[in-house]
């Protein structure tokens, strides 16, 4: 039974991580073979309160149209806290599945 227990553990910390990089490579492909620039506009920021102490970390949320019909991107990082509210950021999407995106600055460090 411990056994059991013991390899089940196991399992999810091998499967999930690896389950993670292979989705991030897939996106990646994806944006490169059909991958698009446009502009998006940030909707939203807020303090990333998962960070405790140090210095304080801000995400924002952006918004990008294709094809008249309004995408969400999910909470980012802002690095240097540099970017406000209806500041504009390029984003790359699929223009086969404009829900996976990249922002700018993330795209440049994949």
């Amino acid at each position: 039974m411990k056994l059991s227990i013991g390899i089940t553990a196991v399992t999810i910390l091998i499967v999930g991580p690896t389950f993670g990089l292979f989705q991030s490579y897939k996106e990646k492909l994806e944006l490169q073979k059909y991958g698009v620039w446009t502009k998006s506009v940030v909707i939203d920021k807020k303090h990333n309160t998962q960070k405790g102490s140090g210095p304080q970390d801000y995400l924002i949320k952006c918004r990008y149209t294709i094809s008249g019909i309004n995408h969400e991107t999910l909470y980012h990082n802002d690095i240097n806290n540099s970017h406000l509210i209806g500041d504009t950021i390029r984003i790359i999407y699929s223009s086969q599945f404009p829900k996976i995106y990249a922002l700018d600055y993330e795209w440049k460090n994949k």
